[in-house]
């Protein structure tokens, strides 16, 4: 449900406003449920956000969360960012694949808002 309304609709992260930008039928891209394996002791060890993009130096990283309660912090969601967010796509490269990573948790409904329930502290992630 949510992976084919991103693919359709999604158009933007908007950085004024820290929310996601949406048009209708756009197709602009295609989100994937994308493996990835930090683990070089045991390749088994993975994990896999809900909606992957990436284009033009920059990465999506979205989950998504099927109930109306949220309280508290997302874990999981954020150790994608943790983990993501210097990816390197090749051994050896120096310098991060991407300029930026988004990464967003998306609560299904009826209402359309926003509103942010966690920025990272630079101090702990830092390039």
């Amino acid at each position: 449900m949510v992976e084919k309304y991103l693919t359709v609709n999604f158009e933007s992260y908007n950085v004024a406003s820290n929310s996601l930008e949406f048009k209708k039928n756009i197709h602009k891209v295609e989100f994937k449920k994308e493996v990835f394996r930090p683990n070089e002791r045991n390749e088994n060890n993975s994990f896999s956000p809900d909606h992957y993009y990436f284009s033009n130096n920059k990465q999506y990283i979205f989950d998504a969360k099927y109930y109306n309660n949220f309280k508290g912090i997302d874990y999981k969601q954020i150790s994608y960012l943790a983990f993501l967010y210097n990816y390197r796509h090749h051994e050896g490269q120096i310098s991060p694949s991407f300029e930026k990573t988004y990464s967003a948790l998306i609560l299904p409904g009826e209402k359309r808002n926003h509103k942010v329930h966690f920025k990272m502290n630079r101090s702990i992630i830092k390039r």
